[in-house]
């Protein structure tokens, strides 16, 4: 959906939501038809692009089609660029003000620790399948693993639980069991998870959550060894540690032999950890970064070499084909070749030519070229062609 023949945003926020808000129609035009037999969006990007950032925009955009959005994001690794970290901190603040339904934040840097010695080619593929895997394996609950269901968590307490609004983490845990579960057993096999495993931001207040869901899946001869009063404890336990939230669980019997596995999900919770962290590395950084965009640079002292013109070309004779070729070379698609035709323009003094170059290049939607083009503006201060 890139803006007048772009592929992307090059990280500009301006031009990402410009290329989205160009494209509201198509958009909407495109998800009409899904949207009348889906539950929920699912938006999906990587926080830092100018294009990923820009899904408040987008949210915004598929309001008409009435149905609850949801977001998955990943959040960028330590060794990404500072104006990445500004980007992804400046769209996470926005989506959690937004009137959204559950924000997910993936973990770039615990994905990439995770996959250690992966090649290139690998790496994005088997990242996003772990991603996916974890989600579905939560979409799918209530019609998988189990044999027989002894207590029921159902597509309908799957989308209270993840619609609810805030921050929101979940995931699965397996492990081998050969007596009875215990309430400390399984509060610490769902207080890993929330901590946000290898896949989550970290951080999180879970006394602030709303919301959680429990589901466990055991053999039978676990769970005929298991007293029904642990239920019952872990229940209450649950609601103590997050201070009163909702709580749905599910209890399915699984075959023999197979391990025995919980999956949660905690929801509407505050920021975690690691996007205050992030905040604070994307001021340190972003301040840098705007320094060097704002200095000076510095020029070099041409001496004699400065006023030897051999080929002032505006201002000898009939330039009407160089005119042209000009106003041309201003209307290339590549916008480094109009950047360079104006840079061209800098030294020269014939402002009835200059004029009707500078006007179409002050309107270029390319910022370097509007900004060269302001320069030489300044510089000859009152002339006509200033005013």
């Amino acid at each position: 959906m890139g803006l007048d023949g772009r592929s992307g945003a090059g990280r500009d926020l301006n031009l990402g939501k410009q290329s989205l808000l160009s494209n509201r129609d198509r958009i909407l035009s495109v998800l009409s038809e899904p949207a009348k037999s889906s539950d929920l969006f699912l938006m999906v990007a990587g926080m830092g692009g100018g294009t990923g950032s820009n899904l408040p925009t987008l949210a915004e955009i598929l309001r008409p089609l009435n149905l609850p959005i949801s977001v998955l994001i990943t959040l960028p690794a330590e060794s990404e660029s500072s104006l990445t970290k500004v980007n992804a901190i400046q769209a996470v603040n926005t989506l959690f003000r937004q009137n959204l339904n559950s924000v997910v934040l993936i973990d770039n840097q615990k994905i990439l620790d995770f996959f250690p010695g992966v090649s290139l080619s690998e790496y994005y593929v088997r990242a996003n399948e772990r991603i996916v895997k974890s989600f579905d394996d939560f979409n799918r609950a209530d019609h998988a693993y189990k044999i027989r269901s002894l207590i029921s968590f159902d597509s309908e307490d799957f989308r209270k639980v993840f619609s609810s609004r805030g921050l929101l983490i979940y995931g699965s845990t397996s492990f081998n069991m050969t007596g009875p579960l215990t309430e400390d057993l399984l509060m610490e096999q769902m207080k890993a998870i929330w901590k946000g495993g290898d896949l989550f931001a970290s951080g999180y207040d879970y006394t602030t959550a709303a919301v959680i869901a429990m589901i466990l899946y055991a053999p039978k001869s676990v769970l005929a060894s298991t007293p029904a009063e642990v239920y019952e404890r872990i229940n209450r336990s649950l609601k103590n540690q997050t201070h009163g939230a909702a709580v749905y669980t599910g209890v399915y019997e699984l075959e023999e032999g197979r391990p025995t596995r919980i999956s949660t999900m905690i929801g509407k919770m505050n920021f975690p950890d690691r996007v205050v962290n992030l905040l604070s590395q994307a001021s340190v950084e972003g301040h840098g970064l705007a320094e060097k965009v704002r200095m000076a640079r510095p020029a070099l002292d041409l001496g004699e070499v400065e006023q030897m013109d051999f080929f002032n070309i505006l201002t000898q004779g009939d330039l009407s084909g160089e005119m042209d070729a000009m106003l041309n070379a201003l209307e290339d698609e590549d916008p480094d070749v109009r950047l360079r035709t104006v840079l061209s323009l800098s030294s020269l003094n014939d402002y009835e030519r200059l004029h009707p170059l500078l006007m179409k290049a002050l309107k270029d939607n390319d910022n370097r070229v509007v900004v060269e083009a302001a320069r030489i503006l300044g510089r000859i201060g009152e002339s006509p062609i200033a005013e």
